[in-house]
């Protein structure tokens, strides 16, 4: 598949003969034969761009500054060519624009996503012409990732003094919004790291909907603890929500411990790049995004070459994708950030489970984050283009990509083999569509036979989870604990639908029979976990238990509800 069009311009250092410093800039895709490298004129220091500092900002400010950016990039060809053919761009088709960011001057600091064409049109603001920065890494491109539901976020809201309340509100609301706006079903395992006790309650109340589940956590205590916990729920997405800093020396966040809310003693944690990256770098798959909805995780610092944090973190811990802030940015327009960012991509990874997006086209990050951008405007009593002329908020989101495309692909469906026995009638069986009625049970069919092997252990007692095995989790032993999220099979709970000797005495079947086997007990468990108690037929029920004994499953009872804050919220309770 040919990959969708993009234009990328790079920034880089270079030395002139005299030896002065300077910047360059050249066109780097689409790719044209010849392309020259031109001195780029500005360094960010010029009193235009400084003057976007200015409270309340000069009127048509930000629009002079855009199109001054516009016409030092796309004042002269081929640039001049390539952005001509990029405004024919029309919707819904895009053309992204990036601008790839190899020199260590303070060009990061310029506001890129402020661009603004000779008609006064903000490119940032139209899904046509997203815009992102480029950051080269010494790692190795991206290879595909695949897309293996359900969708883990983990979110430490802990800014001291700044309640999390609304920011919390903000993603769940992303939530259950992409839930009703996507194609397919969403599901979503989602890990809260809160400081605040009224808010861990809040969470701990909150009633998710099916295919969703929620674990609220205190903050641990130490930066090594909260590297632990984030490692070992290994994370698609990773949200921070609380103080940072570009910093004299090196940027850094601030986040805040359930003791720094409930004493005078600071016990708050402080993670430079350095200590960040091993946030993620342990971990077994690094997240697809971290999301840094805190003051000035994407300002590159006042000592000269000292670079933002999330420019640092794609360039050096080479995640596929970092969004930040270019300045100080209130809690009221984060939150509203967070909402409109969220809702865009969770709808899209639930569409492209169901089929709805292209397999091979990449998640386009910078996308997202114009809605957000656009919601940050809607505040505002005006016309959206007089509102973006006379305020900057908007233009702080910034989002920090690796050069390479990232793709996540649905997993392959296994191929049956034309000499296994036929799959069971669990594979048959017609699954109703998410919010639909039950579908009356098919006609009873016997059981296949059991596998000549070890009974299957009994199922646990109903009292809830294992003593001492955190909810969600799933103890030695390989018995699934009661806090197991709906459609989860932990790896080895599954028998293997006849894996071993084969009655006859001929070969095992291969692992593709097992693997069949193991994803029809998990869309069996999944649907039986989304019933309606009150509109199932009891008989429908009955019938998905018993195809789950066939496959060797233990079918266990409902969790109990559980008193304690730090719980999974996947059931009432």
């Amino acid at each position: 598949m040919t990959p969708p069009p993009r234009l990328v311009f790079e920034l880089s250092d270079s030395i002139a003969p005299d030896g002065t410093q300077l910047v360059e800039i050249a066109l780097r895709e689409p790719r044209v034969w010849g392309s020259p490298r031109r001195q780029f004129p500005y360094r960010g220091d010029e009193p235009l761009f400084v003057g976007l500092t200015a409270v309340p900002l000069a009127q048509d400010a930000l629009r002079s500054v855009g199109q001054t950016l516009y016409d030092a990039v796309a004042g002269r060809p081929p640039l001049a060519d390539t952005f001509a053919e990029v405004l024919r761009t029309r919707a819904p088709a895009r053309y992204p624009l990036f601008v790839q960011i190899d020199s260590a001057s303070q060009v990061e600091a310029l506001p890129w996503e402020a661009l603004c064409d000779r008609d006064g049109t903000f490119l940032g603001l139209d899904e046509r012409w997203p815009i992102g920065r480029i950051i080269d890494a010494p790692r190795p491109p991206t290879a595909p990732a695949e897309l293996m539901l359900p969708v883990k976020v983990a979110a430490v809201l802990s800014a001291l003094d700044v309640p999390a309340a609304a920011e919390w509100q903000a993603l769940w609301d992303s939530i259950t919004a992409a839930e009703i706006t996507a194609a397919g079903q969403l599901a979503v395992e989602l890990l809260v790291l809160a400081s605040e006790d009224g808010l861990a309650g809040t969470i701990a109340g909150t009633v998710p909907p099916p295919g969703v589940t929620v674990t609220v956590e205190p903050v641990p205590d130490s930066t090594d603890a909260l590297q632990e916990r984030i490692t070992r729920f290994n994370p698609h997405v990773l949200h921070f929500f609380c103080h940072g800093s570009a910093g004299r020396r090196q940027p850094y966040l601030q986040v805040a411990v359930r003791s720094d809310w409930t004493s005078t003693t600071k016990h708050s944690l402080y993670l430079e790049a350095g200590q960040f990256r091993d946030l993620t770098a342990r971990t077994s798959d690094l997240p697809w995004l971290l999301v840094l909805n805190c003051c000035e995780t994407a300002a590159a610092g006042t000592r000269d070459n000292l670079q933002s944090l999330a420019l640092m973190l794609v360039r050096d811990a080479a995640l596929p994708a970092v969004v930040g802030m270019r300045e100080p940015v209130s809690s009221a327009d984060a939150s509203r950030f967070t909402r409109a960012f969220y809702t865009e991509l969770l709808a899209e990874v639930a569409d492209r489970g169901a089929g709805a997006v292209p397999a091979e086209e990449p998640l386009n990050w910078a996308r997202y984050a114009v809605r957000a951008r656009t919601s940050l405007l809607d505040k505002y009593q005006l016309p959206r283009g007089e509102a973006a002329e006379r305020t900057r908020e908007w233009t702080l989101p910034v989002v920090y990509l690796r050069p390479d495309p990232f793709v996540v692909r649905m997993p392959a469906a296994p191929v049956p083999d034309a000499a296994a026995p036929p799959p069971g009638p669990a594979a048959e069986m017609p699954l109703p569509a998410p919010g639909a009625p039950p579908r009356p049970p098919p006609p009873a069919a016997a059981p296949p036979p059991a596998p000549p092997a070890a009974p299957a252990p009994p199922p646990p007692p109903a009292a809830g989870p294992a003593e001492g095995v955190p909810a969600g989790e799933v103890p030695a032993g390989g018995v699934p604990a009661a806090g197991v999220p709906a459609g989860e099979v932990p790896a080895g709970d599954v028998p293997d639908g006849g894996a071993g000797p084969a009655p006859d005495g001929g070969p095992a079947p291969d692992a593709e029979i097992q693997r069949s086997a193991r994803l029809q007990a998990e869309l069996l468990q999944g649907l039986l976990a989304r019933l309606p108690t009150d509109t199932t037929p009891p008989s429908f029920k009955a019938d998905i238990e018993a195809r789950l004994r066939a496959l060797g499953v233990p079918v266990e009872p409902p969790p109990a509800p559980s008193a304690v804050p730090a719980a999974v919220v996947g059931a009432p309770g």
